[in-house]
């Protein structure tokens, strides 16, 4: 069955989204959001029913859906401002507005489709240097020799799936482990992606040893991630990023924090995405890499180079990395011919 709207087209059978007859590259839970809002055009979706639909059980960041909806909506030539296919009803949810015609695939592709596969899951292959040299460096970081890797490279090349091969044999190694991505989109507060993280390590520490490593810092913390501060205390989140000195004490604190916690378990901390990060994630990033030195900490973060210009904001910081004896920055590029053989294997 194929679902025609605007320019394009919605193969239910392929799993693949057209446009003007090519094929758009989507994410699958990308493809599930917009497959969803098309099949339950004729009502608004709500965000809960999005949510329990597509990621059933899972516990997720208050980023993913508004990230999806907005991939969705790029992948289709729809802006938020000018919704001609994806309509946000606010406070509500999400509306497929659109006009939908259905025609079934041709007989012979649907032939193609229905051939037996074999179904096995793909394996990580390639990136052997790559690798090598991230292992190296967590090693280093076991030792106590922090260190911050930056994979680069274009849209798909698979930066986030190597960090995820590290973080895993990370976890093979008794670290605990932090995966967080900068949010695409407006909207988010300052520092999100650190929120993120601080979120993620509370759940992946042992709750006594993550006490005691906000220590007196847990007040400043807090105003990074507000879940951190006790019941019952003061608000704080007003003055999360106004003023050089707040700031700075903010950044020393989340230095602090991430020694001391690093005593009880190597950290492997992973910022995905940097190209979408805000100035003052990038002016901390910097900041902590800094003051790790010594510290059983290996920071990770991934961007895409080719939308990196002079005038982005992620540019000084790199520039300021550079300079940093801890860091390394490693080009992914396409496989080796190789690679792609076994892949294809």
């Amino acid at each position: 069955m194929i679902r025609a709207f605007e320019d394009c087209e919605l193969d239910l059978e392929r799993f693949q989204l057209r446009r003007r007859g090519q094929p758009v590259k989507l994410e699958p839970k990308v493809y599930d959001v917009l497959a969803h809002l098309v099949a339950h055009r004729e009502r608004v979706v709500t965000k809960l029913e999005l949510l329990d639909a597509l990621w059933p059980g899972e516990a997720l960041s208050e980023s993913v859906l508004p990230r999806a909806i907005a991939a969705a909506r790029r992948a289709v030539g729809d802006t938020r401002a000018r919704a001609r296919v994806i309509e946000t009803v606010h406070g509500r949810g999400y509306r497929f507005v659109a006009a939908v015609s259905e025609r079934s695939a041709p007989a012979a592709a649907r032939a193609l489709r229905e051939m037996p596969l074999a179904a096995a899951p793909v394996p990580f292959l390639g990136r052997e240097r790559t690798l090598e040299r991230l292992g190296a460096l967590l090693e280093g970081a076991l030792a106590g020799r922090a260190a911050l890797a930056l994979l680069a490279g274009e849209p798909g090349i698979g930066k986030t799936r190597t960090a995820e091969e590290l973080a895993a044999r990370a976890r093979e190694r008794g670290a605990s482990v932090a995966l967080a991505r900068c949010f695409e989109g407006e909207g988010a507060p300052a520092l999100w992606p650190w929120r993120l993280l601080l979120r993620e390590l509370q759940a992946a520490s042992d709750p006594a040893a993550f006490r005691a490593a906000l220590g007196a810092d847990a007040d400043a913390l807090a105003r990074i991630a507000p879940e951190l501060r006790e019941r019952g205390a003061p608000e704080a989140q007003a003055q999360a990023t106004e003023g050089e000195q707040a700031r700075f004490r903010m950044f020393d604190a989340l230095a602090s924090f991430l020694r001391r916690l690093a005593r009880s378990a190597p950290l492997v901390l992973v910022l995905d995405d940097l190209h979408w990060a805000d100035e003052a994630s990038l002016l901390a990033l910097g900041f902590v890499v800094s003051e790790l030195r010594g510290a059983r900490v290996l920071l990770v973060g991934t961007y895409r180079d080719v939308e990196v210009r002079r005038a982005h904001p992620l540019a000084s910081t790199l520039g300021a990395l550079a300079r940093e004896p801890s860091c390394e920055r490693i080009a992914l590029r396409g496989l080796e011919p190789r690679e792609v053989a076994q892949l294809v294997a």
